[in-house]
C-alpha cells in the first residue's frame, strides 16, 4: 500500500509534465519580406549552394533552403532559434531589370535575429551590388 502512495505522485508528475509542452511547437512559419530601395522584386531565386550564402541556425547550424521570392517575399517553416541571414543573389525588378543584390544585415552573431514566435514575419534590406 505504502509504494502505491509512493508512485500516484510520481506518476502525476510525470503526466502534467508531458502536458505542459503539448500545445508548444518547435517550429515558426517565418513570412520573409524583402526591400530593394527605388523598386520592387518580382521574382528573386538564392542559390543556397554557394558557400556564402546562409540562412542559419546559429544554435544547430541547420541551414535552410531560403524559396523562390515573388511579389517581395517568401513564406518558410524552420526550427524556433536564433538565425543568421547573408546572400547574394539576382531579382528581377519591377521596372523590368534584372540585378544583382545582397543581403547582409543579420550575418554575425550579434546581429543574429531571433525566430522564437509560431509566426514572424522579418523585412530583410537588400542593396544592389555593381
Amino acid at each position: 500500500m505504502r509504494k502505491i502512495l509512493v508512485l500516484i505522485p510520481i506518476v502525476m508528475l510525470l503526466l502534467v509534465g508531458c502536458t505542459k509542452n503539448a500545445d508548444q511547437q518547435i517550429m515558426s512559419e517565418v513570412t520573409v519580406k524583402f526591400n530593394l530601395p527605388g523598386t520592387s522584386i518580382i521574382s528573386m531565386q538564392v542559390d543556397m549552394s554557394l558557400k556564402g550564402n546562409y540562412f542559419r541556425n546559429f544554435n544547430t547550424r541547420q541551414d535552410y533552403d531560403i524559396p523562390v521570392v515573388v511579389n517581395n517575399q517568401c513564406t518558410m517553416t524552420v526550427l524556433k532559434g536564433l538565425y543568421i541571414v547573408a546572400f547574394d543573389a539576382v531579382a528581377i525588378c519591377s521596372d523590368g531589370t534584372d540585378k544583382k543584390v545582397r543581403c547582409s544585415a543579420y550575418s554575425t552573431a550579434n546581429g543574429a535575429i531571433a525566430l522564437l514566435d509560431d509566426e514572424v514575419t522579418i523585412e530583410l534590406d537588400v542593396t544592389e551590388i555593381k
